[in-house]
């Protein structure tokens, strides 16, 4: 069998059974080497209302020290330090937007609709 023989190490994700499949890869029930206690389960930067129009709410767990807004081609639009922000001179389109608090970054998508 080719897969067998070809000596790629991807057993990690694919396992590879001469009686399950044929001896053909498939993937495994559960990932290997993902701890369950490291997911992240809840976002921690909310931003609300998502599309917006004219004013964003940021909504995360400790201080921010600053907010960057993005456009699509990775041009920085405006800067902020509030959990209020008016977005009335930005137009319409998808943004990126990149939150700092002390050495945590988030970002989050938004999509400013008029």
């Amino acid at each position: 069998n080719t897969f067998l023989n070809a000596n790629w190490n991807f057993e990690s994700i694919w396992s590879i059974n001469d009686i399950i499949n044929d001896g053909y890869p498939y993937l495994r029930e559960k990932p290997v080497g993902i701890v369950e206690d490291e997911l992240v389960t809840e976002k921690l930067l909310q931003i609300y209302p998502n599309p917006a129009t004219n004013q964003v709410n940021i909504n995360y767990d400790v201080s921010i020290e600053s907010i960057e807004i993005y456009n699509i081609a990775g041009q920085l639009m405006m800067t902020a330090n509030t959990e209020q922000i008016d977005i009335s001179n930005l137009t319409n389109g998808i943004y990126q937007v990149v939150l700092r608090s002390g050495n945590k970054i988030e970002t989050e998508q938004l999509i400013i609709m008029r």
